[in-house]
């Protein structure tokens, strides 16, 4: 009988290790290699466009509109306040979003749960998010969701490459800023000292690692300093356009031109960008609006840091006393 009991649990594992080992499992990513990144679990369909994105209920961090998505890298995350999934990875969302926003990637979260609209910005300042955060921003042909978190990656041309969790997500975001960037220059070849810093564009590398070699070639002269100045335009060219908004604010509304262009000189240090936006930010300091904004500043991230416990939690309960 004891026997027969063995035999049968023995039998009993087997069956069990043959299920787990035929279901699906996300790939790992060797942080050292250079290979495709992983495919997302299950089949999705890449049909959606990035110019069909319809824009949901603003709630919070930066406005973008339509017209904000042509010829940018776009990720679309659907998330929940109840998917403690979405909530884990939206610090890392909103880290990418810092280091690739201004090299052309846009950054839209999409609420698709219910839940109020303060629900749904208390849970989004919690986790530091510093993105677009909108209810019921869609993609078309989504009819294939399996469940959240679901993300889609769109290139700078408007295709679909990426759907599934957001974090395999990562390697797919990094390779399209990178080919859109050299995209932009309207160049397929260049010469060799150009050509290594496109190579490691493409290969995804953060292109604010970069920058300081781009301005370095730029010095070389001959066609290789021609190239160095398009890439360099290329890899700067959300900043200029936050410049030449900047320009045309500074005579109505000299904050928000400041708002504009203050983080500029660092982000894109030692190109002729930052250089014309710590001009102005120069004059724009002179300004009494300016003046009072940034005296006033200390107060507000102290306040900031005192939100959260006021505000309370994303399902509506008050946060522990201090």
């Amino acid at each position: 009988m004891v026997r027969t009991w063995m035999v049968a649990i023995a039998f009993a594992a087997m069956a069990m290790f043959a299920v787990v080992s035929a279901a699906p499992q996300t790939p790992k990513a060797d942080p050292k290699s250079k290979a495709e990144p992983p495919k997302p679990v299950g089949k999705f369909s890449l049909k959606s466009k990035a110019a069909d994105i319809r824009i949901g209920t603003h709630n919070s961090g930066p406005m973008v509109k339509p017209e904000d998505l042509k010829g940018r890298v776009v990720f679309l995350d659907y998330w929940g306040i109840e998917c403690p999934p979405c909530l884990k990875s939206m610090p890392a969302i909103a880290a990418l979003n810092a280091e690739l926003s201004d090299y052309g990637l846009v950054v839209l979260g999409s609420h698709v749960q219910e839940g109020t609209p303060e629900q749904i910005r208390v849970a989004a300042l919690q986790r530091g998010v510093n993105f677009h955060i909108s209810q019921q921003t869609r993609a078309q042909n989504d009819d294939d969701l399996e469940g959240i978190p679901h993300c889609f990656v769109f290139d700078h041309t408007g295709q679909c490459l990426y759907r599934g969790l957001p974090g395999p997500a990562d390697a797919q975001i990094r390779l399209a800023v990178g080919n859109a960037i050299v995209a932009a220059t309207g160049k397929d070849k260049f010469s060799p000292a150009v050509q290594a810093v496109v190579k490691e564009l493409k290969a995804g590398k953060s292109p604010a690692t970069l920058l300081a070699k781009v301005v370095a070639l730029k010095s070389a002269g001959g066609e290789t300093a021609t190239e160095a100045k398009a890439l360099l335009e290329s890899m700067t060219a959300v900043g200029q356009k936050k410049l030449k908004e900047a320009e045309e604010l500074q005579g109505k509304d000299a904050l928000a031109a400041f708002v504009l262009v203050e983080k500029l000189p660092t982000t894109y240090k030692g190109t002729p960008l930052a250089t014309k936006s710590a001009e102005m930010i120069g004059k724009l300091k002179k300004e009494k609006v300016v003046l009072a904004e940034l005296a006033a500043r200390p107060a507000l991230t102290a306040l900031k840091k005192l939100e959260l416990p006021l505000v309370g939690t994303a399902d509506g309960s008050r946060m522990p006393e201090y």
